[in-house]
């Protein structure tokens, strides 16, 4: 089993298959455009816009309101908007493929995702609460008649835990509990003059914990048990504050902007200072809508023990990106070593550290057959690079790899410069 594992493992690995196309942390935001939207990098700040069309029906578009990473399918997002909600599947670096799942809706500006899969949606047309089959469309009413909100339903969340909905409205947060009956009023009163939209919820499904964006007062807060507010960030600290959601560190990222700047901050979750991450290029008016990519990712892969030396002094380093699942794709990263060497990709399944002289070490042990043998891209000491992208065998949940790359390199004692060991293990 061992051998024909590490022999269908490296024929996927082979250069050219597709690679992942959003990353942990990465974070997309819809802006009021029915022509894009955008994936932003909170480490560089950098963001890339994705073209939308077609969003109602053939030749017919408008604004985007809300946006929602789905997990199960990790390159997806359902997006909703003025008389839509559709899939998105990011093909490429600024490319993605749209699939319209209903235009038999309102103004939608919220896409939960419930236990079975299903979309719960606040419908602020209707100001109502309504269920989305994504498979065909298909519409179910959660709420139906004259609502406390009046006409007023801005924002929502679904707490997939215990099946809560909240929703906020021009001053209220409204809670139903269990998805079910009748709302109750939980939180009101933010501001004793003009408009004090929530324009966000969130919702920890752990602790219970509910956050909320208010835009015009311009507050981000903890809603606590009794109702009242704790604000997480001074208050007017984040401008114009449209939309919520947590990061992959339990921390609360907010979108908006002032003078449709289109800002994405981070406020830490036990309060303090907005941190800028970003701002969102080439939306039209405000960010509405805003979602993070987080890690649910059932394997694992790290990296342990020491590398070896070569030309210059540079040791080749080896990284394992994606999720170690059946089915996804992932790449096997390589860089530092010698340009234009030929090198030599080992498995094994177990971890060692078995020396080979001048403080070299073979990191896997037993060995697995095949091995992969490839040049490195680059000229030269420490330019060497290679990336092979490729999917995770089917059929290979629970087991477990290790591996190794040499590079050849004359000025090691040992005819070859070595990396790091890495040990995945397949959810």
């Amino acid at each position: 089993m061992a051998r024909l594992f590490a022999a269908s493992l490296s024929l996927a690995l082979l250069p050219g298959l597709a690679s992942a196309q959003v990353a942990t942390g990465d974070i997309a935001v819809t802006g009021l455009s029915d022509q894009q939207f955008s994936i932003l990098d909170p480490v560089s700040g950098n963001s890339i816009p994705y073209p939308l069309a077609n969003l109602i029906g053939p030749g017919v578009s408008d604004w985007t309101q809300c946006i929602r990473w789905d997990p199960d399918h990790p390159n997806d997002f359902y997006v909703g908007g003025n008389g839509f909600i559709g899939r998105l599947t990011i093909t490429g670096v600024g490319t993605s493929n749209y699939q319209l799942i209903t235009n038999q809706v309102g103004i939608v500006t919220e896409v939960s995702i419930d236990v079975d899969g299903s979309l719960v949606c606040i419908d602020s047309t209707a100001d109502q609460v309504i269920r989305v089959d994504p498979n065909n469309g298909a519409i179910t009413p959660i709420t139906s008649g004259a609502q406390p909100w009046g006409t007023e339903a801005n924002c929502g969340v679904l707490n997939p835990t215990n099946g809560d909905i909240w929703v906020g409205s021009n001053k209220s947060l409204y809670r139903i509990v269990g998805g079910v009956g009748t709302p109750v009023l939980y939180s009101s009163g933010w501001s004793s003059g003009g408009s004090a939209y929530c324009s966000g919820v969130a919702v920890d499904g752990l602790t219970g914990e509910v956050y909320i964006s208010v835009l015009t007062a311009e507050l981000v807060a903890r809603v606590e048990p009794n109702g009242s507010l704790t604000n997480l960030a001074p208050p007017h600290s984040v401008k114009q504050p449209n939309g919520l959601a947590f990061d992959q560190n339990g921390d609360l990222v907010v979108c908006g902007g002032w003078n449709l700047l289109n800002t994405v901050d981070r406020v830490p979750r036990t309060g303090g200072n907005p941190t800028p991450l970003g701002q969102i290029s080439g939306q039209f008016f405000l960010a509405s809508g805003i979602t993070v990519v987080l890690d649910t990712c059932p394997g694992d892969a790290d990296s342990y023990g020491q590398g070896c030396a070569g030309t210059g002094g540079f040791t080749p380093s080896l990284t394992f990106t994606g999720c170690a699942a059946p089915g996804e794709a992932v790449s096997i990263d390589i860089a530092g070593g010698l340009g234009g060497a030929p090198s030599v990709l080992f498995f094994g399944i177990g971890q060692a550290a078995i020396p080979m002289g001048a403080g070299c070490t073979l990191n896997v042990f037993p060995l697995l057959a095949p091995t992969i043998s490839f040049p490195l891209f680059g000229s030269g000491a420490g330019d060497g690079t290679m990336t092979l992208p490729g999917i995770m065998p089917a059929g290979t949940s629970g087991l477990s790899f290790t591996m190794q790359l040499f590079v050849a390199d004359g000025t090691s004692p040992i005819g070859a410069s070595s990396t790091n060991g890495v040990k995945v293990t397949i959810g």
